[in-house]
């Protein structure tokens, strides 16, 4: 045989056994990867603990809770007399506003060729509690929700209100009226509170005076003279208190605004025109 061949064969013998060699020295490294780079240890991970959610705490109220409340916390919207159903009404949304919000004015309109046009006051008309306005303010809801205007009656406080059918004010922009066939008001520590008035309850907020019917006003004061007044409704001064305006007739089910022919309604929502008063 060729001197050249035993050679060749010889490297390819060699070639072999070095290749044998290296697997082996890679099985017995098993903590070497192929780069040469350690692979990570293996860590155990604790597990995740959740701990239990924590409740808000209830509503607390500073002051005395109001006769006919319920035990516990002073929640102003949790009474033991008369219907609940009619406090915060499923399906009806709030509509918060403050007294300035709600009885003041920040536009005015003027009738230009037969056209309305709306402009924002650079000074807006606003009220000073406990008076609204020089002016009757449209004051409603819509047919699927209620408003609420806040107010803290003083030592002295005296308060009327009374409404009427309204009509346009141009000075407000209000320049279609949505007449609505009354409103139905209560005056209550509880935003939402719509219950109807119970003879001989103990909750004075269930007096009939607190419970404005559709086509009448409402009477409150702090004087002393009022807790035990048929006509106006006992306020204690410096707490809040709201005033509920629904266009929803509790006692029927049904909508105060106004329906056409057919008994559909033609607004969304309609008003009053309202004057609060201080006496």
């Amino acid at each position: 045989m060729p001197l050249f061949l035993k050679s060749k064969k010889a490297g390819y013998v060699f070639l072999f056994f070095l290749s044998l060699a290296m697997v082996l020295a890679f099985q017995n490294c098993g903590n070497v990867s192929l780069l040469g780079q350690q692979s990570a240890p293996v860590v155990e991970v604790p597990p995740v603990v959740v701990e239990d959610p924590v409740e808000d705490p209830p509503l607390v109220v500073e002051g005395d809770p109001p006769a006919g409340a319920g035990p516990g916390a002073y929640d102003p919207c949790a009474f033991t007399e008369g219907d609940m159903s009619l406090v915060k009404p499923q399906g009806f949304t709030r509509i918060a506003k403050s007294f300035t919000e709600a009885f003041g004015s920040y536009r005015y309109g003027v009738r230009q060729n037969g056209t309305w046009r709306i402009f924002e006051l650079d000074e807006p008309v606003l009220p000073t509690y406990p008076n609204s306005t020089g002016f009757p303010t449209p004051i409603g809801a819509p047919v699927t929700g209620y408003m609420t205007i806040e107010i803290e009656p003083g030592p002295t406080t005296s308060v009327t209100i009374f409404h009427d059918r309204v009509q346009v004010n141009a000075f407000y922009g209000y320049i279609q009226p949505r007449v609505a066939n009354g409103i139905h008001m209560t005056l209550s520590t509880c935003p939402g509170d719509f219950r109807k008035a119970m003879q001989g309850a103990t909750d004075q907020l269930l007096k009939p005076a607190c419970r404005g019917v559709l086509g009448a006003g409402l009477s409150y004061s702090a004087l002393e003279s009022a807790r035990n007044s048929e006509s106006a409704c006992f306020v204690e001064a410096g707490k809040k208190y709201y005033i509920n305006i629904s266009t929803t007739d509790f006692e029927t089910g049904g909508s105060v605004c106004p329906r056409n022919e057919e008994g559909v309604l033609l607004f969304n929502s309609c008003e009053v025109h309202m004057v609060h008063r201080g006496l």
